[in-house]
């Protein structure tokens, strides 16, 4: 007889609890739909260009980019730079912020990798300083 009161006990306790566990799973899919994107990850579903929604399409003619008027150039492929603990480096030898940023002025972009062991902070203040020189940068 005990057993049977404990059983529907259970059963009424379960209840209550599933259905906050439901409202809870809910919640946190309600809240994450915008910072997760759309979909389960599966593929399919959304337009080919690979560009997000609102942005406008490239240009048919490769990497081009408008300089005066209406004359277009191709833009130079962006610089290669490293940041690690034994300091900034380009094409595997170490040089200052002047000279990276006179180096890759042509370019008119960095591409900048970082490495686990470089000091905490450098990587922000070497960005802020690329694009204080007039440089984008793209830290990797």
């Amino acid at each position: 007889m005990s057993e049977q009161k404990n059983g529907k006990r259970n059963r009424g306790r379960m209840s209550p609890m599933l259905l906050l566990l439901a409202a809870l799973v809910l919640l946190g899919l309600w809240l994450a739909r915008g910072r997760c994107g759309r979909g389960w990850g599966l593929g399919g579903g959304g337009d080919t260009t690979g560009l997000p929604s609102g942005r406008p399409e490239r240009p048919s003619g490769g990497d081009v980019a408008r300089t005066d008027g209406d004359s277009p150039r191709t833009q130079a492929p962006p610089c290669e730079a490293r940041l690690s603990s034994d300091g900034l480096q380009r094409n595997g030898r170490s040089v200052t912020l002047a000279d990276l940023v006179s180096q890759c002025r042509a370019a008119g972009s960095v591409n900048l990798t970082v490495t686990g062991d470089a000091r905490f902070g450098e990587m922000e203040t070497l960005r802020a300083s690329l694009a204080d020189a007039g440089l984008r940068v793209f830290v990797h």
